[in-house]
């Protein structure tokens, strides 16, 4: 019997998974974080501090964001290390210049900030480390949250979506 999954589908959900799930091995990467709030500019600075608990060097740690230009109105990283904000993606990358010793073993490296005027939102960060193995885990960064009018709209698509799908495929089977 033919499965109903088609294996881009399962490598695809297979890859997501890798993404948004820590390895054992890298469970120990964590990214602290404390946000301010400014009442005089209305703007919320993130601060944060990756914290190295594996024995391999990191490579590269991203942070989602909201996907909008308006979203990172400043980057700030210690030295030794770059940033870059992707607004169609909606993510923030730190790094270690390269010939810096990075996001060394067992160390915390402090320093980096993001500037934002959208809420503190509980998201997945996620990177790599020196030899391409990927971590994951939870921090706060700016994020946008649905209002709950929004979100019914969303949902009633989706499910209008699906019945929809459903019942052309129920017809090309009959």
């Amino acid at each position: 019997m033919r499965s109903p999954h088609s294996p881009m589908l399962l490598t695809a959900a297979s890859a997501l998974c890798a993404m948004f799930v820590p390895s054992l091995g890298h469970a120990q990467v964590t990214l602290d974080s404390t946000v301010v709030f400014d009442s005089g500019t209305s703007l919320y600075t993130y601060s944060y501090s990756v914290v190295n608990g594996t024995s391999i060097d990191l490579a590269l740690v991203d942070i989602p964001v909201v996907a909008d230009p308006a979203a990172v109105s400043s980057l700030v990283v210690p030295t030794g290390y770059q940033a870059a904000f992707d607004s169609g993606l909606g993510l923030v990358d730190f790094s270690p210049v390269l010939g810096s010793t990075g996001f060394a073993p067992h160390s915390t490296v402090s320093g980096f900030e993001i500037v934002s005027s959208f809420k503190p939102n509980q998201e997945f960060f996620s990177g790599l480390d020196s030899q391409g193995n990927a971590f994951s885990g939870v921090t706060t960064a700016p994020g946008s949250v649905p209002e709950p009018g929004t979100l019914a709209l969303g949902l009633t698509t989706l499910m209008t979506g699906a019945g929809l799908s459903l019942r052309r495929r129920s017809r090309r089977n009959a």
